[in-house]
């Protein structure tokens, strides 16, 4: 998946069936027991991390989902992530060298974690 390392915590204290996951310092989503959603308890996640932009073309991401167990919440999760992890791969390819017209807010979003390359030699 991704050689960053997955940091699962407890969002309300340890008891609560609750969990965020952070990568790199950014919060990715979260997953958590639902009892009162139709047709019995769930599963939900929920990614908080992806951002639409009206001025770059983006993969729709399933903003969340429901599941029968924990396992299977934490796996749309993650597919969630892995198209997410990939848009802005390719956007700091492009954006490397050169910021063009894009927002110091997207390349913040796109570069979170990373550091942009000098681009003076």
């Amino acid at each position: 998946m991704t050689s960053d390392p997955e940091v699962w915590t407890h969002t309300f204290g340890e008891r609560a069936p609750d969990f965020v996951l952070a990568i790199r310092g950014e919060m990715i989503g979260r997953v958590y027991h639902c009892e009162v959603r139709h047709g019995g308890p769930r599963w939900v996640w929920t990614i908080l991390c992806s951002i639409r932009w009206v001025s770059a073309h983006k993969p729709t991401i399933m903003p969340g989902g429901e599941a029968d167990t924990k396992a299977e919440a934490i796996k749309g999760l993650r597919a969630a992530w892995k198209v997410e992890r990939e848009w802005r791969r390719e956007m700091r390819e492009v954006t490397a060298t050169t910021h063009g017209c894009w927002s110091p807010f997207m390349l913040a979003v796109v570069w979170r974690g990373y550091e942009l390359e000098s681009t003076t030699h």
